[in-house]
């Protein structure tokens, strides 16, 4: 395991890293990223998951005229509402992951507030996630 860590040529059959993805308990992100490290060909497609209910969407647009969205663990919008859509045009443009666009808008043009303590819980959760 340690030589794949080092991105050292290894030869491993996609029935062991499926082994060790089950064993670690990878997601299908962490997965497709062993297959990489270890340069096998098929990677797996990384699936955002589940389906959300359909009830979700129908609460997050009961909530109009107020925001509401749905994140992932990882920070990513799963579902939103209108007024989300208006607040926050940009976050839903191109990769719609929160935590990375809170981090790589410049404050002016930011939607949520730089305030550091909030910041560092964000990249707390992010890590557990």
């Amino acid at each position: 395991m340690s030589w794949l860590e080092q991105g050292r040529s290894i030869n491993v059959s996609v029935q062991v890293l499926n082994a060790v993805a089950r064993t670690l308990s990878l997601d299908a992100a962490e997965k497709a990223h062993l297959y990489r490290l270890a340069d096998v060909p098929t990677v797996p497609s990384v699936d955002s998951g589940s389906a959300l209910p359909e009830e979700l969407q129908v609460i997050l647009d009961h909530l109009e005229p107020l925001p509401g969205v749905v994140l992932s663990a990882r920070y990513d919008v799963l579902a939103h509402n209108s007024s989300y859509e208006a607040l926050c045009p940009g976050f839903l443009a191109g990769e719609r992951n929160v935590a990375r666009r809170v981090f790589l808008t410049p404050e002016c043009c930011n939607a949520y507030r730089h305030n550091w303590d909030d910041l560092r819980r964000m990249v707390g959760y992010l890590r557990g996630a």
